[in-house]
């Protein structure tokens, strides 16, 4: 099997449900998905409203990915602190002396990067991922994943495919 990545970026949390109730019709798992969120920081570390947005934060992954999904949180250079659930948290998370892969100077563009996807095409969709957005990245089946971006283009001319990333697991 050959596996791709895919990954939009959506103002809406509403947006990544629809697109995740598609992709389970397509036969595609939660599990093959993960979700990125920059986190608002104007809120006073460990507040009250500090636990509520991160106790909401943890039910919003938990509804689109499920109970048990990888949750943590990194500091990006270029975004601040940014949440990510799901299947690859571990590999943005990965502690590298000390540090998370994520917080490191290449930051989530280097993981990506290092992940296959071509630098025109990160450039596109890291642009448009700011505060209070999510990005919704996949990495499965290539045929399945096409299938889910013919249906999304439909509704979005905004999606991406990384076509050229093709690695047989």
């Amino acid at each position: 099997m050959r596996s791709t990545i895919f990954f939009k970026v959506f103002e809406l949390f509403s947006q990544i449900e629809n697109t995740l109730k598609t992709a389970e019709s397509l036969g595609i798992p939660n599990s093959e998905f993960s979700v990125l969120k920059i986190l608002d920081t104007t809120l006073p570390y460990q507040s009250k409203q500090w636990f509520d947005m991160m106790g909401q934060q943890e039910l919003d992954s938990n509804k689109l990915l499920g109970t048990g999904a990888s949750l943590g949180i990194f500091k990006s250079q270029e975004y601040g602190l940014i949440l990510i659930s799901g299947s690859l948290a571990s590999l943005f998370l990965y502690n590298v002396e000390g540090k998370a892969l994520g917080e490191l100077s290449t930051g989530i563009y280097g993981v990506f990067r290092g992940l296959g996807i071509t630098q025109e095409s990160l450039d596109l969709q890291l642009n448009v991922f700011k505060q209070d957005s999510y990005m919704l990245v996949a990495r499965t089946d290539e045929n399945l994943l096409t299938k889910l971006e013919s249906l999304l283009l439909d509704f979005d001319k905004n999606s991406f495919q990384n076509s050229n990333f093709k690695k047989a697991i």
